[in-house]
């Protein structure tokens, strides 16, 4: 039985403007033909989106991630909701099921003074 996980909500709930990524989904399946333009259909009712992002995180922030990130998450394996910034108000939060993109490289930490700018790719389903 497995527990339900959430983005820890003592880390950044926004991610930075700067570098910020969102890829629309492929939902599609293309089947080459001997003749003539290729075929396309869909490959089902939904399909993730990626979100390539960067959030500025104290030390302490940064520590915690990294224990989500290698303990909670099983070191990026298992579905976690993260917070929709796009969708939530300041009264409520909207929560999409994520992971981290295991075909994307793992997370990046880049050193900014006495902080950090931790770096990671999701797929996100609405």
């Amino acid at each position: 039985m497995s527990t339900t996980i959430y983005w820890p909500s003592s880390l950044p709930q926004r991610p930075l403007q700067d570098g910020l990524n969102d890829e629309f989904p492929d939902n599609r399946i293309v089947f080459k033909t001997d003749a003539g333009a290729p075929i396309i259909r869909s490959k089902g009712t939904t399909a993730p989106y990626k979100i390539s992002l960067s959030m500025h995180m104290t030390k302490t922030q940064y520590l915690a991630f990294k224990t989500f990130f290698n303990e909670t998450t099983g070191g990026g394996i298992e579905v976690f909701y993260f917070p929709d910034w796009n969708a939530s108000s300041d009264e409520s939060t909207v929560y999409n099921e994520a992971r981290f993109d295991p075909e994307s490289s793992m997370p990046r930490a880049t050193p900014n003074g006495p902080e950090y700018d931790v770096s990671f790719t999701l797929e996100v389903w609405e």
